[in-house]
This record gives structure tokens, sequence and C-alpha cells, in this order.
């Protein structure tokens, strides 16, 4: 018997490590917060989609890794185990073998970081690593402050 898990694993078409997914309707859309992806088309295979075509997937719009982690201030084992943990996202390309460094979608990593900011955001964390108190602002609304600590 096929749980509902297996199921969806089965249906759901993913690409680029996990980066983007293909929802029932034929629209290729960001793994975290679900928007679509510009300009995405089917790959095709035998007149089925394996995968998809992007402008952000152009050889001309992906990083390698070294140089992403030289931008995040980080060395590259760190990036590694961000990626591991689920704080960075994967690369949209790896090489087999793993001879050449892995390659990363510029926008995917902008839509990643402005999805992440906003999940630490709603769950009380700054996104730059101090911890935000929520209080109610004179209309009732939330509203996030620093702690006293200045955090």
């Amino acid at each position: 018997m096929t749980t509902m898990a297996e199921h969806d694993r089965t249906e759901r078409l993913e690409a680029g490590n996990g980066n983007y997914w293909r929802d029932p309707d034929g629209v290729w859309r960001y793994a975290w917060g679900g928007e679509p992806v510009p300009g995405a088309v089917d790959r095709l295979e035998g007149g089925e989609a394996v995968g998809l075509d992007a402008p952000e997937l152009e050889r001309d719009q992906l990083v390698d890794s070294r140089t992403v982690a030289r931008e995040r201030g980080w060395r590259l084992p760190t990036l590694r185990i961000m990626v591991h943990r689920g704080r960075h996202c994967p690369p949209a390309v790896r090489f087999a073998g793993g001879h050449q460094p892995a390659l990363y979608s510029r926008a995917a990593i902008a839509k990643f970081d402005a999805w992440r900011a906003a999940q630490l955001a709603a769950a009380g964390v700054d996104p730059s690593g101090g911890r935000l108190r929520a209080s109610r602002d004179p209309h009732g609304r939330f509203a996030a402050e620093d702690d006293d600590q200045g955090h």
C-alpha cells in the first residue's frame, strides 16, 4: 500500500537539487514560498517533462560554490554545512564525479534568503543573529523589537 507521502513524492517533479518543483498545473515554482520561477518551461524528453529550463539557469546567471562562500564570508566547508542544515539553498547544478564546483542560481539564493528571513522573523529571530521580541503597537498589531540586551 502506498502512503500519501510516498504518493506525493512520486507525483511531484523536482529539479535543481530540490530548488524547484512543478505543480499539478505545470507551473515551475521555488521550493521556498512557492512563487513561480520567471520564464521557466518544461525540459522535455520524449514529450514528457523531466526538468526545467529557465533564464536563471543559464551559465551567465550561475555562480560557483567558492564564490557563494566567499560572498557570504564563509569557507567552502561552512557553505556545505549550511546547505546540509537547510540554512542555505542547495546548488542548482552538480557535476558528476564532483570534479567541478557546484553551481548556484543567484535568483534562487535571493528567493531562499527572502523566505528564510521571513521564517526567522515570524519565529521572532533576527536574521542577523539576534533575537526579536514581539510586542503590540498602539493599534494592537504585533511589532518586533530588539530585546533588552540589544539582540
